[in-house]
């Protein structure tokens, strides 16, 4: 499936199901891979009440082609089922929908993401199903602005509505580096 596919399913999805008005989140028969048909416990999805806030924290060190993704205003995770899911590092605006202006980081996977550390490839190299990911900058409402070569990223915690990890992606002769806490978007 294409980098492409996956995006525009995920803004599909980030269009119409995320907020702070509540949420969804199962676990598919024998994995560990969190839902959005089912409710999240009240608890967890209480404004503020998540680890992560109610917006993500993360940090971005680095810039591409001249571009920084700074200040970090927000990290989100956005899943639609059968396409992948995107961990998206944002300088600007709030919920679960990509900014219309400005920089943010997308790293794309095929599935819901668990405690690993997975290997971020190239577009030519990024295919679902797998265990790769790929790191996107955007700009500017979805332009597509560079596109990872190489690098890691390593989830550390997956709890609580919010993932969290670190990463090191490769653009060419420049790297992006940096932390995540992002809100699960229901």
């Amino acid at each position: 499936m294409s980098r492409t596919a996956i995006l525009i399913g995920l803004l599909v999805l980030a269009a119409g199901a995320c907020g702070d008005d509540g949420g969804s989140v199962d676990i598919d028969a024998g994995t560990d891979a969190p839902r959005i048909d089912a409710p999240i416990d009240a608890a967890i999805d209480a404004p503020g009440a998540r680890r992560c806030g109610a917006t993500g924290t993360g940090t971005v060190n680095g810039t591409v082609m001249g571009a920084a993704i700074t200040p970090v205003m927000r990290a989100y995770q956005v899943t639609t089922p059968g396409q992948g899911t995107a961990i998206v590092i944002d300088e600007t605006g709030a919920g679960c929908t990509p900014a219309t202006t400005g920089e943010h980081l997308a790293l794309l996977l095929c599935a819901v993401p668990t405690v690993r550390t997975y290997p971020v490839v190239g577009e030519q190299a990024f295919a679902c199903p797998s265990t790769n990911s790929f790191g996107l900058v955007e700009q500017n409402g979805g332009s597509d602005f560079a596109e990872s070569t190489g690098g890691t990223m390593s989830v550390a915690d997956v709890s609580g509505g919010c993932t969290a990890g670190t990463f090191t992606i490769n653009y060419m002769n420049e790297q992006l580096t940096g932390t995540f806490d992002a809100y699960v978007c229901p």
